[in-house]
């Protein structure tokens, strides 16, 4: 689901999915061919979130990882900007 924050809407490429329980919400911005799949929480509320081409977003078992993502959110803007393959064949 798409929400606004503030009068901020997220912007997601065409081309990127968003599955039907993650939460996307406010100052967030999606690269083309990006997901982000179940129940996953995006929240562009106190800092932006760009998440650049080709990325995949999704949960993680307990809430360790998804803490300390919080708190560098918090802190400063966040920006995952592209899919790397480390050069692979």
């Amino acid at each position: 689901m798409l929400r606004s924050y503030r009068d901020v809407f997220p912007r997601v490429d065409a081309s990127a999915f968003v599955d039907a329980s993650a939460q996307v919400i406010g100052n967030v911005v999606l690269g083309p061919e990006s997901s982000v799949w179940m129940n996953v929480v995006i929240r562009g509320d106190v800092n932006h979130v760009r998440v650049g081409s080709r990325l995949l977003v999704q949960g993680t078992r307990g809430g360790l990882r998804n803490n300390l993502l919080g708190r560098c959110v918090r802190e400063s803007p966040l920006a995952v900007e592209r899919w790397d393959d480390g050069g692979a064949q």
